[in-house]
């Protein structure tokens, strides 16, 4: 019996959640470099990946008229998830996540203004709703509500600039993916973000970067393979599910705000400082409002049209 669509779609969205969890505690405790961190991860996933991919699919390359593409889209999704994981260092699990659902911010008006696509007149209602549960994934203690209207908190705007590049990237994967195999393309994809990372190192692994790499690579490695391992499962229900609706699984897929919200809160709980966070009940149920809105607007862009 076929895994239903739904299903698919809330696990993947859960197990995103936990990866960023478990990706929070190795930053907090194992490694404390975004960027040290972000390489180290690249290299475990590819090492992980290869024999993965090899049980189920012989290893290819991508055809020679796709490798500018596939290079492309690796440069754009290598920036975005660098600049993931620098906001993640710096920020809580619990807005990170949120905020990296808000992706149709920018991918609403990119379609109308690229593609001539347009998701009708519950449009600019939708992105209404993403703006402002964004903003209320910001909520922490002592800051006003006019503040969150103004947010300066440069976490905030990092996740922006994430959500762009990515939009740009998937913009272009789309057309890809009719000619490559997902799983391929991902190998192919973690492969030139290693080599990315290697040939960008003498201007970004230095000083501390470095020294925390050469600290933390060992204690680290076990978060790391875990890691690894939750994000191919999350692949492997995101495959299925997009296989069988694009619209759905995109809005269901939002719901790892709401995930991230939930396993920070009972993590700062049950193991205080684990994923350096710790809020009153009242700022994780104003940032689960804000997850809801932007579920809502999401939902309202691509389930509704």
């Amino acid at each position: 019996m076929a895994l239903p669509l739904e299903a698919a779609a809330l696990g993947a969205a859960l197990l995103f959640s936990l990866s960023g969890l478990v990706d929070k505690v190795a930053l907090t405790h194992r490694m404390g470099s975004g960027p040290a961190y972000f390489f180290y991860t690249n290299l475990v996933f590819l090492l992980l990946y290869l024999p993965l991919n090899l049980l189920h699919r012989p290893l290819s390359l991508p055809p020679v008229e796709q490798a500018a593409p596939v290079a492309l889209i690796s440069g754009l999704t290598f920036a975005s998830v660098w600049v993931y994981y620098r906001a993640l260092q710096k920020g809580d699990l619990s807005t990170i996540i949120p905020l990296s659902s808000t992706r149709p911010l920018f991918a609403v008006p990119a379609a109308a203004l690229l593609v001539g696509e347009w998701h009708g007149a519950q449009a600019p209602l939708g992105i209404l709703l993403i703006a402002l549960g964004a903003l209320l994934t910001n909520a922490r203690e002592g800051v006003p509500l006019r503040r969150l209207l103004a947010p300066r908190d440069p976490v905030f705007w990092l996740i922006m600039l994430g959500n762009l590049l990515i939009v740009l990237a998937n913009t272009l994967t789309k057309p890809l993916l009719a000619h490559v195999d997902g799983y391929d393309f991902v190998l192919w994809r973690y492969g030139i973000w290693v080599l990315l990372g290697a040939a960008l190192a003498p201007l970004w692994l230095r000083g501390p970067h470095r020294d925390a790499l050469a600290r933390g690579w060992r204690p680290t490695l076990p978060l790391a393979v875990l890691s690894g391992l939750i994000i191919y499962g999350m692949l492997a229900l995101l495959f299925h599910a997009l296989a069988r609706s694009v619209q759905i699984t995109e809005g269901l897929l939002t719901t790892q705000g709401l995930w991230a919200i939930l396993l920070a809160a009972l993590a700062s709980r049950l193991r205080p400082g684990s994923v350096a966070e710790e809020h009153t009940p009242r700022v994780y149920g104003t940032r689960a409002l804000g997850a809801l809105l932007i579920l809502a607007g999401v939902a309202g862009l691509l389930l509704l049209r």
